[in-house]
């Protein structure tokens, strides 16, 4: 279905030892602040700070859709969304908020290097390499 669909990464900046990205979630939704409110009403927020990007595409694959992805190598592999476009810059189309829903101000680097995407895991290795 066409549509505005949310490719967003979670991060625990908290966590004192190991990789701190929890996972990263696809879904569609109007905008930035109804993707999260759904991912938590329906209990897929894995909680700590998130930050996102909107495309709008025709179609994504459902297999990607509305499900907690764990694996970086799952999260760097998975297909673009079909006739990508991207939004305009502004509060609704890109997104860092903490999991209480105030702005974020992660480390740069905690959601991956600059220009690889929107995800990664603090170390400088993004899982999200590749794609949107």
């Amino acid at each position: 279905m066409a549509g505005i669909y949310w490719h967003m990464s979670f991060v625990d900046t908290e966590r004192p030892d190991g990789p701190r990205w929890l996972g990263g979630i696809n879904t569609q939704a109007d905008t930035f602040r109804d993707a999260l409110t759904w991912l938590h009403v329906v209990g897929l927020n894995p909680g700590g700070e998130v930050q996102a990007v909107g495309v709008r595409a025709t179609a994504m694959d459902p297999d990607y859709l509305d499900r907690l992805i764990t694996d970086p190598a799952e999260w760097r592999s998975q297909p673009m969304p079909e006739n990508p476009e991207p939004l305009p810059h502004n509060p609704e189309t890109l997104g860092a908020f903490t999991g209480d829903g105030a702005a974020s101000a992660s480390t740069p680097g905690e959601h991956g290097p600059a220009g690889a995407g929107p995800a990664g895991n603090g170390d400088g290795e993004s899982p999200c390499a590749g794609t949107l």
